[in-house]
């Protein structure tokens, strides 16, 4: 890992995330690229184009102040950075930073606000969680500030995408256990045994000796999620998107580690066909 975007509206939420990174940068040697990204639109009734011009100009001027600012304070003094304030909305910027930078990870907070007309971060967040191609951690206000190596908990739907974030999670954490979940339909034991072979054959092989495995017969809540999270003190939830949006929604809100997020579009961008399972390569195109 050499570069981790951080998009920044400057809350105390986002300035959590912005340590978060900081600890992550120094622990892998990285850099960070911190953004902050809003259109700079004064009130429409604000006079002529030319007070206009110099009025965002000035409004950008002072974002680049606050930003700086707010970098100093958050980010450890051993730990390279670069600020970029853009004049554009926040999902464009975030998403252009991350594919001309060739950033390796955002690493973005949750339930803050945004720019100057306070819009919510969290939007911003679950859109860069769909369309990114870099894996994503959102990070909330409970979230550990240092990354922890603890227990991964996996929620597992059998998709390329859950796959990779597994994967991710894995490398990303060292040896710590693996701890997959999966929820079904049946209730019955074979239905459950069923799962637990099928779940057994889907990890790969060279994570099978830190995996443990949980199948309950319903589907799985992001309530249970972070209570399975907090339990067994997991350092991370590792998920592929696609995923039930409300389930997404729901983890970043009461998650109190970081939720690590992988998409097809980052597995069709960054794994190659020969790590992957035949099935999972089929499900990809």
């Amino acid at each position: 890992m050499k570069l981790i975007l951080v998009p920044t509206d400057m809350s105390d939420t986002a300035a959590h995330a912005l340590r978060y990174a900081s600890a992550l940068a120094e622990r892998f040697d990285a850099h960070l690229l911190v953004v902050y990204a809003d259109s700079f639109v004064p009130p429409t009734d604000f006079g002529s184009t030319a007070a206009f011009t110099l009025r965002r100009e000035e409004l950008i001027e002072n974002a680049r102040e606050q930003l700086e600012l707010h970098v100093e304070q958050n980010v450890a003094p051993r730990v390279p950075y670069d600020a970029r304030v853009l004049a554009q909305s926040p999902v464009d910027a975030i998403l252009e930073q991350a594919c001309d930078s060739g950033a390796d990870l955002i690493v973005m907070g949750t339930h803050g606000r945004t720019g100057l007309r306070r819009l919510f971060v969290g939007s911003v967040t679950e859109a860069i969680i769909q369309l990114a191609t870099v894996p994503v951690i959102a990070i909330n206000s409970s979230s550990a500030e240092k990354p922890l190596i603890g227990k991964v908990v996996s929620p597992v739907a059998f998709t390329t995408s859950s796959l990779e974030a597994l994967r991710y999670a894995a490398a990303f954490t060292d040896n710590a256990p693996l701890l997959l979940f999966r929820g079904i339909e049946g209730t019955e034991v074979k239905d459950t045994i069923h799962e637990l072979i099928a779940l057994q054959d889907w990890i790969p092989s060279e994570l099978r000796a830190r995996a443990e495995m949980r199948v309950v017969p319903h589907p799985m809540t992001a309530e249970e999620i972070v209570e399975l999270a907090k339990q067994s003190k997991a350092g991370m939830i590792a998920i592929g998107i696609p995923a039930p949006r409300h389930l997404i929604e729901e983890l970043l809100h009461l998650s109190t580690c970081p939720v690590l997020t992988l998409n097809e579009p980052t597995v069709r961008l960054t794994v190659p066909e020969r790590l992957l399972p035949l099935s999972a390569v089929a499900a990809a195109r």
